[in-house]
């Protein structure tokens, strides 16, 4: 349970500034990114997708081959939706394209 909590007050650190305005900028989000990598192979779906959305918004140096792999191997398909976004903002043409599939065929 420490895990989840300690991933939903990352999620929350970042949600915050993000709704407030900030764009993820600075030292203190860029020294998130080492934890947030390491919740990419986390037990809980709801960890992944949160450490997949910041890791997108971060936008990390060669993060694109590591959420590559991490779509290969995800099995939940919440998680996969974010790892395609995370792509996508990324600049991933093919994601980008799976997104506006899946979207057409979602409410």
């Amino acid at each position: 349970m420490e895990r989840d909590d300690a991933a939903g007050e990352l999620s929350r650190k970042l949600r915050d500034p993000a709704e407030s305005g900030n764009l993820f900028a600075g030292a203190g989000f860029k020294a998130m990114v080492p934890h947030l990598k390491s919740y990419l192979t986390d037990s809980s779906f709801w960890v992944r997708s949160n450490a997949v959305t910041a890791l997108g918004w971060l936008k990390p140096a060669g993060i694109e081959q590591s959420l590559r792999r991490r779509l290969v191997l995800e099995r939940d398909a919440d998680t996969k939706v974010s790892i395609h976004f995370a792509l996508s903002r990324l600049g991933d043409s093919v994601s980008r394209q799976s997104i506006q599939n899946w979207v057409s065929h979602h409410d």
